[in-house]
């Protein structure tokens, strides 16, 4: 079985992957996420799959270019976020909706809405 999330997307995820795997590894958290929220985007608006990713992206480079004083605490979320991506399953739906949940709306602070674009 697929996640609807990945079925609907147009996303190259070995790619995707690959730039989270740079996460975890680089010098700088903050320009590996700005290299992953470029690969991301400009989402389309049915990619479910792509516009949660490059909102949440996108809130995380934000944070280090509003907040420069918080580069670590920001780098740290960013990394935590890219091992919980490796770390899920892609064809459980229910996992990427709590994924997405918790970084857009607990973690990043994106208001929630009704329909599943997060």
């Amino acid at each position: 079985m697929i996640s609807s999330y990945i079925e609907g997307t147009e996303l190259d995820l070995d790619e995707i992957n690959r730039l989270f795997r740079r996460i975890l590894v680089a010098e700088s958290a903050y320009e590996a996420a700005a290299d992953l929220w470029e690969e991301l985007g400009p989402p389309e608006l049915d990619d479910d799959l792509r516009m949660s990713l490059y909102l949440q992206w996108a809130a995380f480079t934000d944070w280090v270019e509003l907040k420069p004083e918080e580069e670590e605490e920001a780098s740290l979320e960013m990394v935590r976020a890219a091992q919980e991506w490796l770390a899920l399953d892609l064809a459980d739906d229910a996992a990427l909706d709590r994924y997405f949940d918790h970084w857009l709306h607990e973690v990043l602070g994106y208001a929630r809405h009704e329909t599943r674009s997060t």
